[in-house]
C-alpha cells in the first residue's frame, strides 16, 4: 500500500532530506495509484485510488469532476467469483456464489460480466448477490451446448436479493440456454433482460406458473392438483408445455384460463398440452 498526505507541495524552509522524503512519498503513492483500504487524504478531481478492500475486492476508482465522490472503474483481480468489467469467466462444476458487485456510499458500477457454466455431475446452483447501494450491473450466464444434458444449471437470487419473476426453484438452464440479467438502484433487484431456456420444471403439487416456467413435468403421484396459468395478457407469444409424467389416476388440471376455449385436464400418464397466448387467450400449438 502506498498513500501520502495528498499534498506533494514542499513546505518553505524544509530541509533537503525532508523535501526528498516528500517527493519520494508522492511518487510512490502515484505509482501505486494511492492504494489502500481507506480513501486518500485530500483527494483532487480525477485522482486515481486503488481501493484494496472494496467489499472484499481490489477495485480501481477515480475521483469525479466535482471532487465529491469516487467512481468505480473496474476490479483488478479475478478468480473465486471476483467480477471483471466486461469480462468472461469459466466456472468449475460446483455451486457458485456470485459476488457483491458494489458496496459503499454512492459508488456506481457499470459492468458486463459473462459466465460460462456447466453441470457435469449434479444439478448446480448459481446464486446471485447484490449490494444495497447504488449499482448498475449486467450479467450474462450461458450453458454451452456441448454440456451434458443430465443435470440443470440453476440460477437464483439470494435470500434478500431476488430475481424479479423468479420461478420456484430458480431459473433452470439446459445445454445451449442463456439468461441475461441486470440490477439497478438503491435497493437493486435482479431483472431478466433475456432468457433463452428449455429448462424443465418438475412439480408435484399446486403451482402458479410465470412466464419463465415454460416446460413443466407434473407428477401427481401424491394427489391431484392444479397448475394455474398466468394471465394471457402478460405472456403474449410465450409457449408453454405441461405434461403429466406419473402413471396414477390423479388428474393435473390447468386452471384459471381456458385453452382453445375449453378447460383442460391431464388425466393419464404422458397426457400433455402445448399452448401459447395471443395476448388475450390461450391456444393450442
Amino acid at each position: 500500500m502506498a498513500q501520502d498526505n495528498g499534498d506533494p507541495v514542499i513546505a518553505e524552509g524544509s530541509t533537503g532530506h525532508q523535501a526528498l522524503a516528500s517527493v519520494n512519498a508522492s511518487m510512490a503513492a502515484a505509482r501505486a495509484n494511492h492504494s489502500g483500504s481507506t480513501e486518500p487524504l485530500n483527494p483532487v478531481a480525477y485522482q486515481w485510488w486503488l481501493d484494496t478492500d472494496a467489499d472484499g475486492l481490489k477495485v480501481l476508482k477515480q475521483r469525479d469532476a466535482a471532487n465529491t465522490d469516487w467512481n468505480w472503474i473496474y476490479p483488478v483481480e479475478s478468480g473465486a467469483g471476483a467480477p471483471l468489467n466486461i469480462g468472461y469467466q469459466l466456472s468449475g462444476d460446483s455451486d457458485y456464489n456470485m459476488p457483491t458487485l458494489v458496496a459503499g456510499g454512492s459508488e456506481k458500477a457499470q459492468q458486463v460480466q459473462v459466465f460460462e457454466m456447466t453441470a457435469q455431475t449434479a444439478d448446480r446452483t448459481i446464486t446471485l448477490r447484490v449490494s444495497e447501494d447504488s449499482l448498475y450491473g449486467r450479467i450474462l450466464i450461458f450453458r454451452p451446448h456441448w454440456d451434458e444434458a443430465d443435470y440443470d444449471v440453476i440460477v437464483t437470487g439470494g435470500a434478500s436479493d431476488s430475481i424479479a419473476g423468479q420461478p420456484t426453484g430458480g431459473f433452470r438452464l439446459a445445454p445451449g440456454d442463456v439468461i441475461e440479467l441486470y440490477a439497478f438502484g438503491e435497493s437493486p433487484t435482479w431483472n431478466v433482460v433475456r432468457l433463452l431456456s428449455s429448462g424443465v420444471y418438475t412439480v408435484t403439487g399446486a403451482v402458479t406458473l410465470n412466464r419463465h416456467q415454460r416446460r413443466v413435468f407434473a407428477d401427481a403421484t401424491g394427489g391431484a392438483f392444479s397448475v394455474t396459468l398466468p394471465d394471457p395478457a402478460t405472456v403474449k407469444g410465450v409457449e408453454f408445455v405441461v405434461k403429466k409424467t406419473d402413471a396414477g389416476g390423479n388428474a393435473v388440471t390447468l386452471a384459471s384460463y381456458n385453452i382453445d376455449g375449453a378447460s383442460r385436464s391431464l388425466a393419464s400418464q404422458y397426457d400433455s398440452e402445448r399452448f401459447m397466448s395471443d395476448g388475450t387467450a390461450y391456444f393450442r400449438v
